[in-house]
């Protein structure tokens, strides 16, 4: 978390001098200090995230992907001159067996910033979602959004397990 803190300083400061490095090092040591003090945060919790990295890499390719797809969409049915016939509102609900509280709020997002779709309503086991037309709405649980905020939610939960089981152990 040091290394990771003082990156952030350096980046957000602009200035590679030796007073710069000097209070970027209190500082960062003592943000790690108080987290590790009254956060009860740990170096394994620190590392577990990076297994995450590679899925939210993917992930946030996917999401630009298909915003960019979304919006090809969206642009040719405007552009149609049929476009009343076209568009047909709908509220679709879909069932989400996401367990994590974070991967629930990714795959809501990421349907709100995908144009032609919002979330409404998150429910405990399922998701409102307004959609332009019958099209954008279909087979939302299976959608590639879905599938990867899956896997992201199994090896979040699985990390958040095994900290658990280290966390017992103390």
């Amino acid at each position: 978390m040091f290394i990771i803190l003082m990156l952030l300083w350096l980046m957000f400061n602009g200035r590679f001098a030796p007073d710069v490095l000097i209070v970027g090092a209190i500082i960062s040591i003592a943000v790690e200090w108080f987290a590790v003090r009254y956060c009860k945060w740990n170096v394994t919790k620190g590392w577990a995230w990076l297994k995450l990295l590679p899925r939210l890499a993917a992930y946030v390719v996917l999401l630009l992907k298909e915003i960019v797809t979304a919006n090809l969409q969206v642009i040719r049915l405007i552009l149609n001159p049929k476009l009343e016939e076209k568009i047909h509102p709908q509220l679709v609900r879909f069932p989400v067996g996401l367990k994590s509280q974070l991967t629930r709020m990714l795959l809501a997002n990421s349907i709100t910033l995908t144009p032609g779709t919002i979330t409404v309503r998150l429910h405990p086991d399922t998701f409102v979602v307004h959609a332009l037309t019958p099209e954008m709405g279909k087979d939302l649980e299976q959608s590639a959004f879905a599938i990867a905020c899956a896997g992201i939610d199994e090896a979040l939960c699985a990390s958040n397990k095994h900290q658990k089981e280290d966390d017992d152990h103390v």
